[in-house]
């Protein structure tokens, strides 16, 4: 083979490689096109389901304020409800404080007709151990009533029965020093 041809075969040689090196690089930027688009498409999708997702969260953020609203609206509507009833309980609980006090007073004043009975009967009687024995039982029971109205007090009570039965004693129409002023001499 002469310079030429061999000249002219390295050529054809050089330019079957540079076709395959040609052709190979068309099909890498095939491949590269088709590996930009599949990416483009997937990251078209990926934007398209971020965006549902972010709407979905924004419903449900909605939602929650929505129910975060109606809670609130809830517990103060609870706190009312519980106020009227703390204010109810106090009301309650100042009646049955009342109520204790009228019948505490109903009781005394059942005992204190019960004494005054008893006086008048014994003045009626007109007796004068009757007498002294029912102004004693009532000193008794009136101390007594006394001493449950107000324990922290003082005691101004006289503690001395002989005090309280020498007026009474006195005053007995059984005392022959003492007339009835009714009477004549």
């Amino acid at each position: 083979m002469s310079g030429i041809e061999e000249l002219q075969q390295r050529v054809v040689e050089a330019e079957k490689k540079f076709g395959l090196i040609n052709e190979q690089r068309a099909k890498y930027s095939e491949r590269l096109t088709d590996l930009i688009g599949a990416i483009e498409t997937r990251i078209t999708d990926q934007q398209a389901e971020i965006a549902r997702h972010t709407a979905e969260v924004e419903r449900q953020t909605d939602e929650i304020a929505r129910h975060t609203s109606e809670i609130e609206r809830q517990t103060g509507e609870i706190e009312r409800q519980t106020s009227e009833i703390e204010r109810q309980a106090g009301e309650i609980a100042s009646r049955d404080e009342d109520l204790a006090i009228l019948r505490q007073d109903s009781a005394e004043n059942k005992l204190l007709r019960g004494m005054l009975h008893s006086l008048l009967q014994a003045i009626e009687a007109g007796g004068g151990d009757t007498l002294s024995e029912t102004m004693q039982g009532m000193d008794g029971k009136i101390s007594s009533l006394l001493a449950e109205q107000s324990p922290a007090a003082p005691d101004d009570t006289v503690d001395e029965p002989e005090a309280l039965e020498a007026p009474a004693a006195e005053m007995s129409p059984a005392d022959p020093q003492h007339d009835d002023p009714t009477e004549d001499t």
